[in-house]
């Protein structure tokens, strides 16, 4: 999987992680890479995902401003394993 983009949703209950579910199987993955789209302020993107076998349920993205505020933005992201 490589170089998809994600959006973030603003709902009714606040900012939510954007859920990025795997589109071909892997037996492991070995790397994900986040990189954040350029905008006016800086942001930090991180991921939640748990290293399993055969991972099935993909991963969370969560952005946040250098204050620790969620917030909403593009992200790439790349994801390699076998």
């Amino acid at each position: 999987m490589n170089d998809k983009l994600a959006e973030w949703l603003n709902t009714k209950e606040g900012w939510r992680p954007h859920v990025i579910n795997f589109s071909k199987s892997f037996v492991d993955v070995d790397s994900i890479q986040l990189t954040v789209q350029a905008g006016s302020d800086a942001r930090y993107a991180i991921y939640d995902f748990e290293d399993a076998a055969n991972p099935e349920d993909g991963f969370r993205i969560f952005l946040y401003t250098t204050n620790g505020t969620p917030t909403s933005g593009t992200v790439d992201f790349t994801v390699r394993g076998v």
